[in-house]
């Protein structure tokens, strides 16, 4: 770990903390911009070309994290309240990691709900302003090269959709290791880059969706070809067990630990609709917000699809066919997020 100065600047009004490397083998951690055809990307080596980072996805996060917390009916999962419980006669405050902070409804929501924790923003770009809150210190520095913070800092960690972002897993489960507590809780989740059917959701329904799979596979491939793991959530419950090549000869053996890793990782796979097919009211409106928050990711992959060097009639062509597959009558199409909890060995 590099030794860092942290500075404040305010958007709106709002705080927001700057670390910058002092030491750093990566250079500059400022959040510098690449700037294509009027989007924002981050210009980081660490960060994998994706989607964009600007005001303009804002309202896309939102909406994203309304389906997720449809989907769950919370913003968590796993034993969270009785990993935040206030413990009678300690004074010291528990206090959570959020990676990857976004728009910042999650951990906003996580703040009032548990007035009692420390909560601890990161992110790599300042997407929005975030509203001050007294339990929550927001920063924004290249995460992926590095936490800032002591050893056994947090009792938990959350990320949340950012396989995407994650070109070196190995030195961020590290590192996520590293700074959990001992018996710490680390939740991930992710969606699966498929598509389903709701009548026959076991198995992707690739020949049913040719529009949507074809873009899917596009960007499954594009993301694998800049180091990324698009199945990084059907390969993490075997990545943190103490049997994992991770732990082998890594930083945790040379600290003279007997026993490194995770226990008691559990994995859950929820489906939902990407349409209005449902008849159940609450499943239709899930329906109609994941449909067109999955609509506005397409659109919104015109650009990047283009850096990865395709021509621009080919990539509307892909996009328009993706939508067409979500707009068509008859249809049941449907996602899968899948969610992780482990304790810190």
């Amino acid at each position: 770990m590099s030794n860092r100065s942290c500075h404040e600047i305010e958007i709106d009004g709002a705080p927001v903390y700057f670390v910058d490397d002092i030491n750093s083998d990566e250079g500059e951690s400022d959040p510098e911009m690449l700037i294509v055809q009027g989007r924002m990307f981050p210009a980081d080596a660490n960060v994998a070309i994706s989607l964009p980072q600007d005001s303009a996805e804002l309202q896309r996060c939102l909406n994203h994290h309304r389906v997720f917390k449809m989907v769950l009916r919370s913003n968590y999962w796993g034993p969270v309240e009785q990993v935040l419980a206030p413990i009678p006669g300690q004074l010291e405050r528990k206090r959570v990691l959020d990676m990857v902070t976004a728009e910042g409804s999650w951990v906003q929501e996580m703040a009032q709900q548990f007035p009692h924790v420390d909560f601890l923003s990161v992110d790599n770009v300042p997407l929005t302003a975030h509203i001050p809150r007294p339990n929550i210190e927001f920063e924004v520095y290249d995460l992926f090269n590095g936490i800032v913070a002591p050893d056994e800092s947090f009792d938990m960690i959350h990320i949340r959709q950012s396989t995407a972002h994650i070109r070196n897993p190995t030195e961020l489960i590290r590192e996520l290791y590293r700074v959990l507590k001992p018996g710490g809780l680390l939740l991930f989740v992710d969606s699966q880059l498929d598509i389903f059917d709701a009548k026959d959701p076991k198995y992707p329904a690739r020949a049913k969706y040719p529009g949507l799979d074809r873009g899917l596979q596009i960007v499954r491939t594009s993301l694998a070809q800049q180091g990324v793991n698009p199945y990084l959530w059907r390969d993490l419950p075997r990545l943190l067990g103490p049997q994992s090549e991770i732990w082998r000869n890594g930083p945790e053996m040379n600290r003279g630990k007997r026993q490194v890793g995770f226990r008691t990782i559990r994995t859950k796979a929820h489906i939902f609709p990407v349409a209005e097919w449902p008849r159940d009211t609450y499943k239709k409106a899930m329906g109609r917000l994941a449909g067109d928050t999955l609509k506005g990711m397409w659109r919104s992959m015109e650009v990047p699809f283009q850096m990865y060097g395709m021509d621009p009639e080919v990539a509307n062509g892909i996009i328009q066919g993706a939508i067409g597959d979500l707009e068509r009558p008859g249809t049941k199409p449907s996602f899968k997020t899948h969610t992780i909890f482990a304790f810190k060995v």
